[in-house]
């Protein structure tokens, strides 16, 4: 028994949740969506409290995560559109290449009373088991014939198991 522990208590586990800061649409790599994503960041502070990726745009984000254990990942973006449309159409997630489902495969985007533009949802996606190692998370904005939705954020936020 540790020295320091005098109650008599043995620690027997440990947990670790890593919540990455919100990645706010501005700082993207905007590389590879189209024109670099040039002209596409709006301001919209009377909306999101800040500045969003606008939806001209189509294309793909990618960030590289290396895990020196097992962890769960949970993933939230927050988008809109004022055309009505579904966001597992617009707006996909992948790990590794692997599509990742969104919890609520039918959240459409679209005017809103009161709202008819910046009207924000969040999209949660089905947790995610990872295993230790490097692993590739791709966004994918839209299609080559259709634009995306607006972008304010994507959070990502690992869990060790």
């Amino acid at each position: 028994m540790p020295k320091t522990e005098s109650q008599g208590r043995i620690h027997t586990s440990t947990a670790t949740v890593l919540c990455m800061p919100e990645v706010e649409a501005e700082d993207f790599d905007k590389t590879n969506l189209q024109n670099n994503g040039n002209g596409f960041v709006e301001n919209t502070d009377f909306a999101s409290g800040g500045k969003c990726l606008g939806n001209g745009t189509h294309g793909t984000i990618e960030w590289t995560y290396t895990l020196t254990k097992d962890m769960k990942l949970d993933i939230l973006s927050v988008v809109c559109k004022y055309e009505e449309f579904f966001v597992k159409d617009y707006f996909k997630v992948f790990i590794d290449d692997v599509e990742v489902s969104l919890q609520d495969p039918e959240l459409k985007l679209g005017r809103t009373d009161g709202n008819d533009w910046f009207n924000f949802k969040e999209a949660n996606y089905v947790q995610q088991t990872l295993q230790a190692g490097t692993h590739k998370i791709k966004v994918q904005i839209g299609t080559e014939d259709a634009a995306g939705c607006n972008t304010d954020y994507i959070q990502f936020t690992f869990t060790e198991i």
